[in-house]
């Protein structure tokens, strides 16, 4: 019976060895996967991290193209603004321009027409003229005929008043026709 204690005291033994080596190993095996899950949690985090900075740095540029985009909508929306205002502005000036357009036709044809109607009135203006020279001429050969006809009348009451030459008779001298100045130079007599 003492062989058989021996025997099962060895196979205590064993088995105590057995269940040392085995803790032994499950601590190791347990040291080494929690080595290993903290080796895999820091690369996992510095993933994470390097993420976080990443988007972080994605976050900002969005930002900024947002703010950048943004201010180029306002400055897009005050350019069509201006670009409104621009074209109301030509469509005044071609309107401008035409009404202009017209007023210049018209102003080329009234002057057309005064020049037409100039060259009528220097007509009509020459032809008074003339009308008035001839009558200014009829009416100088009218006054030269009537200083005649005076002095003949004065002269006739001369000899009408005068005794002596009452009886006497008139001889006509042949002259010479009388030219228009020597017309002016009988009203000197």
């Amino acid at each position: 019976t003492a062989s058989s204690l021996e025997g099962a005291g060895d196979t205590d033994k064993q088995a105590a060895l057995s269940a040392s080596k085995l803790d032994a190993v499950t601590f190791e095996y347990n040291q080494l996967l929690t080595q290993q899950l903290d080796s895999q949690r820091r690369y996992f985090e510095g993933l994470l991290d390097s993420q976080a900075v990443d988007f972080a740095k994605r976050a900002e540029a969005l930002e900024e193209s947002a703010k950048v985009m943004t201010e180029s909508l306002g400055h897009a929306k005050e350019m069509e603004l201006r670009a409104v205002k621009a074209e109301r502005k030509i469509n005044d000036l071609t309107a401008r321009v035409a009404r202009l357009e017209e007023e210049k036709e018209f102003l080329r044809q009234v002057n057309e027409s005064l020049i037409a109607n100039q060259k009528g009135w220097k007509t009509k203006l020459a032809d008074a003229e003339t009308a008035a020279e001839a009558k200014d001429k009829k009416l100088e050969d009218m006054e030269e005929q009537l200083r005649d006809l005076m002095v003949f009348i004065e002269a006739q009451k001369m000899i009408e008043s005068s005794s002596e030459l009452k009886d006497g008779s008139v001889v006509s001298v042949a002259t010479p026709s009388p030219s228009r100045s020597g017309g002016k130079h009988r009203k000197g007599r």
